[in-house]
C-alpha cells in the first residue's frame, strides 16, 4: 500500500481539495439534524421563541420583571435593553415600530439591543425565572389569591384598596422584605429543570408578543420556513460536495491506474524471453486489467469513505460538546 503512494504525487492537489470536501460535507450532515429538531422545539412547540429574553416588551411588564431581579441583574437587562417611545423616536421611525409593534402608541416598549451569544444567554437565565414568576402571580389561582390576602394585610392600616393590582402592593414592599420573597422564590425555582424554566418564559413571551400586536402566528411561520430553507440549503451543499468527492476520487484513481497500467506495459515489454515463459498471457492481462481496476477502486473508497468517517467521527464529538457536554461521553465511546 505504501508504495502505491509514490504515484500519488502528482495527484497531491485534488486530494487536498478532497478532503476539505470532505470537511464541508461532514459539517452539512452534522448540521441537518440540529435544524430537525430546531424545527420540532422551537418552530412548533416555542411558536419560533428562541429565546425567553424577549425582543421586544411593554415598559409595565418590564417592570414587573425588575421586581424580581436584583440590581445588579436589573443593571444588566438595562444595559442589554433600549427604551423607545414616542418621544426618543422620529416621526419615521416612530410609524414604523408602530405598524409593527401597535402597543407602542399606548405605552413605551423595550426592544433588545444585539449582544453577543454570551450576554444573550445570560439575559435568558436572568429572566426566565421572573417570567415563570409573573406568569403565575398573574393568573386566577389560589396561590394567586392566598399571596395577595398577605399582601393586603400587610398594607391593612394604610387602607389600600382590596382590588389593588399585586404588582403595584409588590413594588410597595420595602426592599429587604422584597428581597427576602425574592430569594424564597428562588429556592423554590432551584428545583426545577431549566427546561420548564424556559417553556413556562416562551408561554409568558408569546401573550406578551401578541399583547403588543405582533402577529406569532407569522411569526411561527417564518420560523419554520426559514429554518426549512436553511435546510435544504445545507442539504444542496452537502450533494454537491458528495458529488464533487465522487468526480475528483475517480480522477485520482483514474490517474493512479493509468501511471500503473503505463509502467506495468513498459515492464513486460523490456521482459526478456526467459521472462515470457514464466509469466503467461493470461496473467499479465489479469495484473493489466483487473488487479489494477481493484486498486483504483480501493482508492475511490478510500477517499469517499475511509477519510469521511474519522472526519465525521471527530466533527460529532465537537458538535455535542458545543451542545451538551455530559452527553460527550457516549458519542466518544462509539467513535
Amino acid at each position: 500500500m505504501l508504495k502505491l503512494l509514490k504515484y500519488l504525487k502528482k495527484s497531491i492537489g485534488p486530494i487536498v481539495l478532497v478532503v476539505m470536501l470532505l470537511v464541508v460535507q461532514a459539517m452539512c450532515d452534522l448540521s441537518l439534524p440540529d435544524y430537525t429538531s430546531r424545527i420540532v422545539n422551537v418552530g412548533i412547540q416555542q411558536g419560533g421563541i428562541e429565546d425567553p429574553a424577549p425582543t421586544v416588551i411593554r415598559e409595565s411588564r418590564m417592570e414587573r420583571l425588575f421586581l424580581f431581579l436584583s440590581e445588579e441583574d436589573k443593571q444588566t437587562v438595562l444595559d442589554a435593553y433600549e427604551a423607545i417611545s414616542r418621544d426618543s423616536l422620529s416621526s419615521s421611525d416612530y410609524t414604523k415600530l408602530v405598524k409593527k409593534y401597535p402597543s407602542l402608541a399606548d405605552e413605551p416598549l423595550y426592544r433588545r439591543k444585539k449582544v453577543s451569544g454570551d450576554a444573550l444567554a445570560e439575559l435568558n437565565s436572568l429572566l426566565s425565572r421572573p417570567m415563570l414568576v409573573v406568569s403565575g402571580l398573574s393568573g386566577d389561582r389560589e396561590e394567586m389569591a392566598s399571596v395577595k390576602e398577605q399582601l393586603l394585610a400587610q398594607f391593612a392600616s394604610q387602607g389600600v384598596d382590596p382590588d389593588t393590582d399585586i404588582f403595584v402592593l409588590l413594588a410597595q414592599m420595602p426592599a429587604q422584605a422584597l428581597e427576602q420573597m425574592r430569594t424564597q422564590m428562588d429556592d423554590m425555582l432551584d428545583k426545577l429543570p431549566d427546561s420548564i424554566l424556559s417553556q413556562a418564559a416562551v408561554m409568558y413571551i408569546k401573550e406578551e408578543y401578541a399583547a403588543i400586536g405582533m402577529d406569532t402566528d407569522a411569526l411561527q411561520t417564518n420560523y419554520v420556513l426559514l429554518a426549512g430553507l436553511k435546510m435544504l440549503g445545507i442539504a444542496l451543499l452537502s450533494m454537491t460536495a458528495t458529488i464533487l468527492v465522487g468526480f475528483l476520487a475517480a480522477r485520482v484513481a483514474a490517474s493512479l491506474g493509468r501511471e500503473l497500467r503505463g509502467r506495468v506495459f513498459r515492464r513486460v515489454v523490456s521482459f526478456s524471453s526467459t521472462e515470457f515463459d514464466t509469466f503467461s498471457t493470461a496473467s499479465l492481462i489479469t495484473r493489466s486489467t483487473n488487479d489494477i481496476q481493484q486498486i483504483q477502486m480501493l482508492f475511490v473508497m478510500l477517499l469517499r469513505i475511509v477519510f469521511y468517517a474519522p472526519i465525521v467521527g471527530v466533527g460529532g464529538v465537537v458538535k455535542v460538546l458545543g451542545t451538551n457536554t455530559s452527553m460527550a461521553w457516549i458519542i466518544a465511546v462509539a467513535v
